[in-house]
């Protein structure tokens, strides 16, 4: 499962958590409990945007969320060794 979960966001730049967990057929808090222990792995790095005024923003559906501090958006992205185990 968690090999699948790396291969769905690197094929998915843009998926949301609550995709991701219908995707793979968990709840939403027990994808949040493997998104926490794949980034303290190493497998992931968490992001969260401070604001929106770049342009690899725009155009992006969730841009007028990225600096809410209350809706903040979070990206994972796949580590080298996130990579490395998901091709093992």
């Amino acid at each position: 499962m968690f090999k699948k979960i790396l291969q769905l966001i690197s094929e998915n730049r843009m998926i949301s958590k609550a995709q991701l967990a219908r995707v793979i057929g968990i709840s939403k808090e027990t994808l949040e409990d493997i998104l926490t222990m794949l980034a303290d792995r190493g497998y992931l790095r968490v992001e969260r945007p401070t604001s929106c005024d770049t342009a690899q923003c725009s155009g992006c559906p969730h841009a007028s969320h990225c600096s809410d501090p209350n809706e903040g958006i979070t990206y994972y992205t796949i580590t080298e060794q996130g990579t490395r185990y998901g091709a093992e």
